[in-house]
């Protein structure tokens, strides 16, 4: 065989081995990461912060009344630690959608419950109507609908002589007894 020619082939079979090499490394690479975000999902730390997001979901979800701020507040600090964790990582944990959706809640946890809150009022509001209709013979208007309805540990009610304050109290009394 001439030199070239030989040369020629001696070249040939140095670039297939190192593409073949080349094509080695990446496979393993491929497996290897493959493997450790697998892995990610399995840790102990992850699966109880998973854990505990899966039961601020379902607690949130099971609320059916309205919440007040009080207990908004005891969630948020119940669950404060689960949200530092996730904090920044839906795009690392991306194969678990509870991970975004957990994230998204509490993140934005104060304005949820204003509108779960403000959605309630509304239900009940229309829910009850013949209710607020018959207080002591007498209709309360939307504000004292409100007031009524609205579950905080407190409210304030400002108004003038003859406005309804005592018809407010009473309607909610009924509304609390009923």
């Amino acid at each position: 065989m001439p030199p070239k020619a030989r040369q020629t082939k001696t070249l040939i079979a140095s670039m297939t081995t190192v593409v073949i090499s080349i094509l080695a490394v990446l496979t393993w690479l491929f497996y290897y990461k493959r493997k450790r975000d697998n892995q990610k999902y399995e840790r102990p730390e992850y699966l109880a912060h998973l854990a505990k997001a899966s039961a601020f979901l379902d607690t949130v979800a099971a609320i059916d009344d309205y919440v007040t701020w009080v207990y908004r507040d005891r969630l948020k600090t119940e669950y404060r630690e689960v949200a530092i964790f996730f904090k920044n990582k839906t795009s690392y944990y991306v194969k678990e959608e509870k991970v975004k959706t957990f994230i998204d809640t509490f993140s934005d946890f104060d304005n949820y419950i204003a509108y779960r809150n403000r959605e309630y009022v509304s239900i009940q509001k229309r829910k009850l109507s013949e209710f607020f209709d018959d207080i002591e013979g007498k209709s309360i208007d939307e504000q004292q609908r409100n007031a009524v309805v609205v579950d905080e540990y407190s409210n304030l009610i400002i108004a003038g002589a003859g406005s309804g304050k005592t018809l407010t109290i009473l309607a909610k009394v009924k509304y609390l007894v009923e």
